[in-house]
């Protein structure tokens, strides 16, 4: 649906001319389409509000993450002016973005206005996977150009993006505001590859919302900093180069070349280098080991950048279950200044731990467009016995600018995940999540189309 859906084209960036190097001798062109899916931000404590209604002052009780906007989206929804309304901010379970917890304060007003009394809503588990805005999916398409000798030559992007305004259910169920369908303009974040190409176009088709959907943690910035790093992956798979060495060589960034060497370090990395056939070793368990590296650039094109991260990840699969065991991840990043380095490490610990999640796990399934994906056996998150060890390497910089943390980390999970595949099994994985389903599939259609090509 994301592919077919009309768009709005948004030229962000444009660079010499990418199709003059397609097609040159001593080249080779890759185009890949990398696919993300539609997520839950799955908060494991359904979302609750209280709201008191009274002539002369309201007040409401939430566990929004933006008490000022559903200040001002309240106000719209009993007519009454912004500065009658308290908004009283509580501890509740976590989204990062924004999960059913101003919907419930706007049904916990309208009943309190009706009763005359205080009203309390919490919603039920079937109600919070259904009703909660999503994490929008994501399709990007990626040509570029390498020269045999390993030289980055054209490189164009396009995000298709569909849009995450979800206004409060109150305010469309009321009709306060019109049900029409609004475009943002979000699929724009880290659009540019931190590699260094001498030709480059980046698109963003900006698309109408398919499933009411809302600000999730990378908001597009992870899927197409997948996208970015597993198709660098492959073109240093088509040179025949090391995968660390390959990104290294088109690291224009001093901070991004000193993180992946420090990480690298850290986790033992052994150079890599020729181009391999597919595995094919007779083992059922095989191990492969993935690098990646992304700077979170927030905002609107062309934005501004968070810190720096790396992560290396070393795996097995099982090529017969399917099933993936995360044996290790190394993750460095480069924050700046770092004023508390226990808080860092905790979020770069909550970073790995959601993004091993939604890349190994998290789809919600539709029926009849409607979301069926109702209780945690149907959308299933990663679980303690799940959790590898988890090596944290911190840039000293003290004395730069201290930048954002909350995020960063979470950027190079899936594509770091995906070339550990590849290097596990010799077939690329473009589609999270990486489920023994979605994994044995894979693999059986590499092995249908090796089968064919054989003959």
């Amino acid at each position: 649906a994301v592919s077919q859906a009309p768009a709005q084209r948004r030229l962000l960036l444009e660079e010499g001319d990418v199709e003059s190097v397609q097609g040159q001798a001593g080249t080779t062109t890759l185009t890949r389409s990398y696919v993300w899916p539609y997520q839950m931000h799955g908060s494991i404590g359904p979302s609750c509000a209280l709201a008191d209604y009274q002539d002369g002052r309201i007040t409401v009780w939430s566990g929004t993450q933006n008490p000022q906007t559903l200040r001002y989206d309240l106000s719209l929804l009993v007519e009454r002016d912004e500065a009658d309304i308290d908004i009283v901010r509580m501890e509740a379970s976590g989204c990062y973005g924004r999960n059913c917890a101003d919907d419930v304060a706007g049904d916990a007003l309208l009943l309190s206005r009706a009763v005359g009394q205080p009203v309390r809503v919490q919603l039920s588990r079937a109600d919070e996977h259904q009703w909660e805005p999503k994490g929008t999916a994501q399709v990007v398409d990626v040509t570029g150009t390498v020269s045999h000798s390993g030289d980055t030559l054209g490189y164009t992007f396009a995000s298709r993006y569909p849009s995450n305004d979800a206004p409060l259910l109150a305010l469309l169920l009321t009709g306060a505001t019109p049900a029409e369908p609004r475009v943002f303009e979000m699929g724009d974040r880290t659009a540019v590859t931190p590699y260094t190409f001498a030709h480059r176009r980046f698109v963003c088709h900006d698309l109408a919302p398919l499933v009411r959907a809302s600000w999730f943690r990378g908001v597009s910035a992870l899927p197409n900093s997948f996208a970015h790093d597993v198709f660098i992956d492959e073109l240093a798979f088509e040179t025949g180069a090391d995968p660390l060495a390959f990104r290294l060589r088109h690291l224009g960034d001093e901070r991004a070349v000193a993180l992946l060497e420090a990480v690298a370090e850290r986790a033992g990395w052994q150079a890599r280098t020729g181009r391999r056939p597919a595995r094919d070793t007779g083992e059922r368990v095989l191990q492969g080991r993935g690098v990646a590296y992304a700077r979170y650039v927030h905002s609107r094109f062309p934005g501004f950048g968070a810190a720096w991260s790396a992560w290396i990840v070393d795996l097995e699969v099982d090529t017969v279950s399917g099933e993936i065991r995360i044996r290790r991840v190394t993750v460095g990043q480069d924050t700046g200044t770092v004023i508390n380095p226990d808080g860092v490490r905790h979020q770069i610990h909550g970073n790995v731990i959601q993004t091993l999640s939604r890349t190994m796990k998290e789809r919600i399934r539709f029926t009849d467009g409607l979301v069926a994906s109702k209780e945690w056996g149907s959308y299933p998150i990663l679980t303690f016995p799940e959790l590898p060890p988890v090596d944290v390497v911190l840039v000293d910089r003290q004395g730069e600018p201290p930048l954002g943390a909350g995020e960063s980390a979470s950027l190079p999970g899936a594509p770091a995940i995906s070339n550990a595949l590849f290097d596990a099994t010799g077939v690329r994985f473009r589609e999270p999540p990486f489920t023994p389903d979605a994994v044995r599939a894979t693999l059986q259609a590499a092995a249908t189309l090796a089968t064919t090509e054989h003959r």
